[in-house]
């Protein structure tokens, strides 16, 4: 039986920015045009109800729900609180971990409120300085947007609020520059995301045939020259752990199951959202949450729940690569061609065995090395699960 950890309420599908790169709204899908701008009470509380069922059914001690969109600041602070305190009554004696993703502009002191009262992680998308902010993020006027996300993370620490950054890496800029910018943001942690192209879809290679390694080498030898100091650079310590004989925690590499579940505005629910880049519609379970319990979903029908949940097989192409247990054929929806579904290597394949390489030689571990390190992670996990003991943290974090 497959199990869901991480249920993500996408409480607004519109936004107040048009980002070049959306993967929600420019990159050919058009299915949330057919859904409500908000999510409704009834709609939350049934899928309250679910995930609650859900937890009971299958013993989970902890959860982890996400606020997502579209914005999710758009369904308003009070609407937020509300269903927050909500939560933390309906699933009292569960380790609730709440998390907003953000793109900063309409934070206030109201929001401030909401989110420390209620415990919320918050994350922000952030590409950079003004440059290269304003080129990908304005709004649906054209204007810029920087100064207002700047402007909600002044407001984030001016309450000590710790928050992240994600950063889709601009290409065409200065990395270093981009990174040190990201850092004086006070962020506690900073993920740098490939942009997302398929095989349908590939990337522009304007700035050489490995761009977004390029881009990241320059920061890991700043992040490894000051030793590993400042914030965590999530995607970056990600590949040094693998390489560590650890596992991935993220879905950029190592063909994780990361187990999400995803519900639209109007109740529908999916798998793994990012692949609607894939082909229209492919997230989409065909249920909402009026529909049963999650149990009597058939995952193994869906693609975007079946590549949440039971993940897919590593590449025909990365069999007898050397990273194939590393990287095992990068994230998801960058692997997918009409002709061969996911069986193809990333689009940024190049990319990644770059990284690798510099990450090996930077940390001085062969590929036989990872294997021994991975074999002793096994039994030591192998001896804690025997003693009911919790799962013994990753070498890196």
């Amino acid at each position: 039986m497959y199990q869901i950890r991480q249920f993500v309420l996408k409480v607004a599908s519109r936004c107040n920015l048009n980002c070049s790169y959306c993967y929600v709204y420019n990159k050919g899908d058009a299915t949330w045009r057919q859904r409500p701008a908000l999510m409704s009470d009834a709609v939350f509380a049934a899928s309250l109800q679910r995930i609650k069922d859900y937890c009971a059914s299958n013993g989970l001690s902890s959860v982890s729900i996400g606020f997502h969109g579209g914005e999710p600041c758009l369904i308003g602070p009070a609407k937020l609180d509300e269903w927050c305190k909500t939560l933390h009554r309906s699933l009292c004696g569960i380790d609730l971990h709440i998390t907003i993703q953000t793109n900063a502009t309409l934070l206030n002191d109201r929001w401030i409120d909401v989110i420390t009262r209620n415990g919320l992680e918050v994350g922000v998308s952030l590409d950079g300085s003004a440059s290269e902010h304003n080129e990908n993020r304005p709004d649906h006027k054209g204007r810029p947007t920087h100064q207002k996300t700047m402007r909600g993370i002044a407001i984030l620490r001016k309450a000590n609020i710790r928050f992240g950054v994600i950063c889709v890496i601009p290409l065409h800029a200065d990395p270093v520059a981009v990174h040190r910018y990201l850092l004086q943001t006070g962020a506690s942690e900073v993920s740098y995301l490939f942009p997302d192209h398929t095989h349908e879809t590939p990337p522009h290679l304007e700035s050489g045939q490995t761009p977004c390694a390029d881009f990241l080498l320059k920061i890991l030898g700043e992040w490894l020259g000051s030793g590993g100091q400042g914030p965590k650079l999530s995607d970056l310590s990600n590949m040094c752990r693998v390489v560590m004989g650890g596992e991935s925690r993220h879905e950029m590499i190592g063909n994780n199951l990361p187990g999400y579940l995803f519900i639209e505005t109007d109740g529908s629910l999916g798998g793994l959202d990012v692949l609607s880049i894939c082909e229209p519609g492919l997230p989409g379970l065909e249920r909402s949450v009026f529909d049963g319990p999650f149990e009597d979903i058939d995952a193994a029908r869906f693609e975007g729940l079946k590549a949440a949940i039971f993940g897919q097989p590593t590449p025909s192409a990365c069999q007898n690569c050397v990273e194939s247990r590393t990287c095992a054929g990068g994230h998801l929806p960058h692997r997918y061609s009409r002709r061969n579904g996911f069986d193809n290597p990333s689009v940024w394949c190049g990319d990644l065995l770059k990284l690798f390489r510099h990450i090996r030689s930077a940390l001085g571990v062969d590929h036989d090395e990872t294997e021994r390190l991975r074999a002793q992670h096994s039994r030591l996990d192998q001896a804690a699960a025997a003693g009911g003991q919790a799962r013994r943290p990753m070498l890196l974090t």
